[in-house]
């Protein structure tokens, strides 16, 4: 009775670790790092958690050779120390399967979130930037063409009366511009 109980329990258990592993990989919180400093330790703390689990397989695939070696020859104990590794292996491997998990699910898409969100906001103020330049080289080009249509030779070569020689670089001269045109419309 107390191992169907125990073994109900360990299986609630699991069921909730998943749903919660889930749960966790389904919300798309739209956050971001407040400067540089917070990407770069995020990053760190990735880099060192994957250095770490580079050097745990080496560990454990040197164990597991070592035991094979050791079963090979037929030495005393090597039959109870395979159960004890192969025990404790399977003890953590659920442990180890959810801290996986979670780490793909939080930690490497807050870090996609955080590395392309700077990137966004850099395209974003260059889009920007780049119409109120567009806005500005506009306000300019008619300010330009209003000077110039205020001019008296202007309104007299637009009514058909005769083209005033040297004023268009006059014009240009006198307002710095490399060149000036009156075309038709």
């Amino acid at each position: 009775m107390k191992k169907r109980l125990l073994y109900g329990f360990a299986i609630v258990l699991l069921v909730v670790s998943v749903l919660l592993v889930v749960w966790q990989g389904s919300f798309r919180i739209g956050f971001g790092p407040r400067d540089p400093s917070q990407t770069f330790a995020f990053w760190a703390i990735s880099t060192l958690i994957f250095i770490l689990m580079v050097t745990l397989g080496f560990i454990l695939f040197r164990t597991g050779l070592k035991l094979y070696i050791e079963r090979q020859a037929n030495r005393e104990g090597s039959r109870l120390r395979s159960k004890l590794v192969w025990g404790a292996l399977l003890l953590s491997f659920v442990p180890v399967l959810f801290l996986v998990l979670f780490s793909y699910f939080v930690l490497n898409r807050s870090l996609a979130a955080w590395f392309s969100s700077p990137a966004e906001n850099q395209v974003k103020l260059f889009v920007s930037v780049a119409a109120q330049l567009e806005h500005e080289m506009q306000d300019e080009v008619d300010a330009q063409t209003a000077l110039l249509a205020a001019q008296p030779e202007t309104r007299q070569l637009l009514s058909g009366g005769g083209r005033s020689p040297g004023l268009l670089e006059r014009f240009s001269r006198q307002y710095g511009f490399r060149s000036a045109g009156i075309f038709q419309p």
